[in-house]
């Protein structure tokens, strides 16, 4: 049952770019010095590279990604050295992430649905204190699925078990937008802390 003063059952956030800022693709070309396209880079932030998605849905390994990942990417870096790399990615919660989660917290049913890692969850779930704000937490590499991915959408509502038009899905990218959209849920593509508080807002979501 939603919070008598939602329209929604709840609210779910997408974690990097809506609440995190993250290195990204930017990290990846500088490590490669040049030998990587960007093209490629985007696919790694996609998770439409094999040893990623492998590690995003949690078909493998910290550290059998980062064997099976430097086969196939230079940068130089040993596979200790990329996972100590990769702990750096989480950058910082977006100045205003807390304020706005505390501002809708307690009116409206908070949760995530988010492409991460065994490396990068538990930096920001515990050491970001987002954890504490999420009710539900449908991260990859737990539920064994990635986005865009139909069934990663079908298990979220299967789990909610609630109207899919009743689920707000805020996220970065186009094509998790549009499959979530496709699967029922009202969803909009936001970046940052400016536009997911216009999106709330133009919902009429926020306190005025």
């Amino acid at each position: 049952m939603n919070d008598c003063s939602s329209p929604f059952e709840i609210i779910l956030f997408d974690v990097a770019g809506v609440l995190v800022e993250f290195k990204g693709s930017r990290r990846l070309l500088e490590l490669a010095d040049g030998e990587v396209t960007r093209e490629k880079a985007r696919a790694f932030q996609r998770v439409t590279m094999p040893w990623v998605r492998k590690l995003e849905s949690g078909a493998c390994s910290i550290s059998e990604f980062a064997r099976g990942h430097l086969e196939d990417w230079p940068s130089g870096l040993t596979p200790e050295g990329l996972i100590e790399e990769l702990e750096s990615w989480p950058l910082r919660l977006y100045p205003g992430a807390i304020e706005l989660l505390d501002s809708l917290q307690g009116r409206h049913r908070l949760g995530c649905l988010s492409n991460t890692n065994p490396i990068h969850w538990p930096l920001q779930r515990d050491g970001m204190g987002l954890g504490g704000y999420f009710s539900r937490q449908y991260v990859s590499y737990e539920i064994g699925g990635v986005k865009p991915d139909t069934a990663v959408f079908e298990h979220v509502i299967e789990d909610l078990a609630c109207d899919p038009g009743l689920i707000l899905f805020l996220d970065d990218r186009a094509e998790n937008v549009e499959a979530a959209v496709a699967a029922g849920m009202e969803a909009r593509k936001v970046k940052a802390i400016d536009e997911t508080r216009a999106a709330l807002d133009a919902l009429g979501l926020l306190e005025t």
